[in-house]
């Protein structure tokens, strides 16, 4: 077998053809081969505060269903997700869990604890309102009127 000129070149270039396209198809299923990815950029974890109402703030991709506790949040087109999330005195733990369409599951989980106490709040049962409590008395009788 004699190896001219036009023989090495057709051979280096379905050579170069054949590598290319499998590192095309390599680079657009990558994300499918990952699976889901969820990253929690705030709080983070381990953190206490003093403030009731904790915003979780993160980025999730190649997701298809994203939940909180349990409950289905939602993310933008970009894949950031935003949530408010009310805190119970002591220790709190919220798992985050992103699933994707082949059934693959993701989670992560925050450890948050809330320190002081929690305001005490009176209902106003003329209006429906609730307001921070104060000292206010009241009898029975404005109670029914």
């Amino acid at each position: 077998m004699a190896f001219n000129a036009r023989t090495i070149i057709a051979y280096s270039l379905t050579t170069i053809v054949v590598v290319s396209l499998c590192i095309y198809i390599y680079k657009q299923s990558e994300t499918y081969l990952k699976g889901p990815q969820l990253e929690i950029s705030s709080p983070d974890s381990g953190t206490s505060t003093s403030v009731a109402l904790a915003t979780i703030v993160g980025n999730a991709k190649n997701v298809s269903f994203l939940s909180m506790n349990g409950t289905q949040i939602f993310m933008d087109e970009s894949g950031q997700f935003t949530e408010k999330l009310l805190l119970s005195r002591g220790y709190n733990i919220i798992e985050v869990k992103a699933t994707d369409r082949f059934g693959r599951n993701i989670s992560r989980k925050l450890h948050l604890t809330k320190t002081g106490s929690d305001p005490e709040f009176i209902s106003d049962f003329k209006t429906g309102t609730t307001s921070p409590a104060e000292t206010v008395e009241t009898t029975s009788k404005e109670i029914n009127n």
